[in-house]
């Protein structure tokens, strides 16, 4: 299992096109990938893939330790998750430990998910930041 960022501090420089199109591409290729949307300037991928908004995102797992599971969402066009961001990644506070995101992303990899009455152990985790 592999995991892959896709960083760049500025906005608008294509990281959630690019991940996207990894996801799909990934997927269609018969593997299982898990989106993790951590940017905070635009959380866009939940939205992009035809999800509206959630009410819980990436936020509430770092916040309030919810398992991702319970936030992650499946596209069924390409059976895989997305676990989507929100502008309350901005708001995270200042002294949440560094590795609070590094074992989230841990735990993603690690487990093996039952989504949609199918069992889910991912093959990438794609973090669009």
């Amino acid at each position: 299992m592999k995991i892959l960022a896709i960083a760049q501090s500025k906005g608008g420089s294509g990281k959630t096109t690019i991940a996207l199109n990894l996801l799909a591409a990934v997927a269609e290729a018969g593997y299982r990938p898990v989106l993790v949307d951590a940017d905070h300037h635009a959380a866009g991928s939940t939205v992009l893939v035809g999800f509206s908004p959630p009410e819980r995102s990436l936020s509430a797992v770092l916040r309030y330790n919810v398992h991702p599971l319970e936030v992650a969402q499946h596209v069924p066009t390409f059976n895989c998750l997305v676990l989507p961001g929100s502008y309350a990644l901005s708001d995270l506070p200042t002294d949440l430990p560094l590795n609070t995101l590094s074992a989230c992303i841990r735990s993603i990899a690690s487990e093996h998910w039952d989504v949609a009455g199918q069992a889910l152990s991912p093959d990438l985790v794609i973090i669009d930041c």
